[in-house]
């Protein structure tokens, strides 16, 4: 699995934060839109952890007057969905565990 973090510009303080060695913790909140089962239309707060290891930084290019849209690729290793309070998703390849809506599937499938 991996991950992009698109940014707007690189500092050096930027790239050796972004690429130093080692596993490192992303935590993504966002609410969405979501329609339950009769009907009703409410919001789902969502929160996605990552455990991730740099792989590549990608500069972007140099223009006048124009961001240099750089990004950030990452190795995830871990990846952990929780949707109001409940985890809907969990794979984790350092430890082989897979679970699916509360449910373990670990010796089913080997990761």
């Amino acid at each position: 699995m991996s991950s992009q973090i698109d940014l707007r510009s690189v500092t050096h303080a930027d790239a050796v934060r972004a690429m130093a060695p080692g596993f490192r913790s992303h935590e993504i909140r966002f609410l969405r839109d979501t329609i339950g089962s009769d009907g009703t239309l409410f919001r789902a707060g969502t929160k996605i952890y990552l455990q991730a290891a740099a792989k590549s930084l990608t500069p972007g290019t140099v223009q006048i007057g124009q961001q240099m849209d750089s990004n950030a690729a990452y190795t995830v290793v871990r990846y952990r969905m929780v949707e109001d309070g409940e985890e809907t998703f969990l794979i984790d390849q350092l430890n082989q565990i897979f679970k699916l809506g509360g449910k373990d599937y670990s010796d089913s499938y080997q990761l």
